[in-house]
């Protein structure tokens, strides 16, 4: 994550096109207030739906079992249909 004071902002919109390029969280620091972090709304998306699919311990336990499948060498190519 990068990190940037708050003082350094001489073109927000130049600032938060760089950040929606990048696609990495920074964070603001602020003196004598607490810190903030802007990220992309792509970023912000992805964030709430792992946390979403993580919320029950079951769903959390088959993801990570598909996925150690996956790297294993286990998965299954398939024809999607049209």
């Amino acid at each position: 994550m990068a990190h940037v004071s708050s003082s350094s902002f001489r073109d927000l919109e130049e600032f938060l096109d760089s950040v929606c390029a990048s696609d990495v969280p920074v964070t603001v620091t602020r003196t004598d207030k607490k810190s903030v972090v802007v990220l992309s709304e792509d970023e912000y998306s992805s964030l709430m739906e792992t946390l979403y699919l993580l919320r029950s311990p079951a769903n959390a336990r088959d993801l990570r079992e598909s996925v150690a499948d996956l790297d294993a060498g286990r998965g299954l190519e398939r024809n999607l249909l049209s």
